[in-house]
């Protein structure tokens, strides 16, 4: 990749675009995409390594002879950080793997910020962990537009504790918390800190329908009995009887 640094890499703006998804099975054309674009009104972002986080129904994108630099998604979030405009972020596989935590802090920390929709998917937990320290060291006002969180991971407990930890430094209750099936127990503690809880994955039952049955035999029509005493009739003579 030296020729390529060795060259002023010319940038293409696109001033209407407001959302952009990368997908991915090596970052580094990601990177050099990302690297010449600008984008001033960019709001939306969603990075997907396919590798780790396949599509469903395809097949696995791993290569025979992946290396663990090839996913690093850490020179592409370094990128991002610049676009302060960004409200939502999804990210979808992604990681970090060569990169130490300190180094992926900062663009994370930067990127967390201001944010009302974030999404970690099968993600590395090192990128939750940056949340919680972000929740914990940022100030109210970069923290309290975060409204619908969606996270996949093994640990509720974690959660759990920076649900808490949003509540104790009076943060607003989130509107939906998204979560694997793995953390469904947490619909038993999020009444203090969530509007809306939703389990991913899971199917939504259809309304019972009204089942209707048939009599096997037909019936004979019944006639309607007549009562002659409030019609002023004599029962003995019966409706019919002339004077």
């Amino acid at each position: 990749m030296d020729w390529v640094s060795q060259q002023a890499p010319k940038r293409f703006t696109l001033p209407v675009l407001t959302s952009l998804r990368i997908g991915y099975s090596c970052t580094d054309p990601a990177f050099w995409l990302v690297a010449r674009l600008d984008l001033p009104r960019l709001s939306s972002v969603m990075l997907h390594d396919f590798r780790r986080c396949p599509e469903a129904g395809l097949p696995p994108l791993i290569p025979e002879k992946a290396e663990p630099k090839w996913t690093d998604a850490y020179d592409v979030l370094m990128i991002l950080m610049q676009s302060i405009t960004i409200t939502k972020l999804t990210l979808r596989g992604v990681e970090c793997f060569s990169s130490s935590f300190e180094e992926v802090t900062e663009p994370l920390h930067a990127l967390f910020q201001g944010l009302k929709s974030l999404s970690l998917i099968k993600c590395d937990s090192q990128f939750f962990h940056i949340l919680h320290n972000t929740t914990l060291e940022s100030s109210f006002q970069a923290l309290e537009r975060l409204s619908d969180l969606a996270i996949t991971c093994y640990d509720y407990s974690m959660v759990l504790e920076y649900l808490r930890l949003r509540k104790a430094r009076g943060l607003p209750r989130l509107n939906t918390l998204s979560v694997n099936s793995k953390m469904a127990i947490l619909r038993h503690f999020t009444n203090d800190f969530v509007s809306n809880f939703h389990v991913r994955g899971t199917v939504k039952r259809k309304p019972r329908q009204d089942i209707t049955f048939s009599h096997p035999y037909l019936r004979q029509p019944r006639y309607r009995r007549v009562n002659l005493k409030t019609r002023g009739l004599n029962p003995q003579q019966g409706p019919f009887h002339s004077t």
